[in-house]
């Protein structure tokens, strides 16, 4: 099952956190961005389908 929009932006929310404070080594850094990269992909094709849906609608 998908994970919904708002727990792909606390995952990403928690992932920043992790890189910015320096928690994680080089190799987990990473390893989290490119984590990070799917799941703003994700989200943003959940957006996109979202206004898809919102714009037909509307029609």
């Amino acid at each position: 099952m998908a994970k919904s929009y708002e727990k792909q932006i606390e995952e990403l929310k928690e992932i920043i956190t992790k890189i910015e404070n320096g928690d994680a080594g080089l190799d987990e850094s990473l390893s989290l961005y490119e984590k990070g990269i799917t799941i703003l992909q994700n989200c943003q094709k959940i957006l996109e389908e979202a206004e898809m849906k919102v714009s037909e609608l509307s029609d």
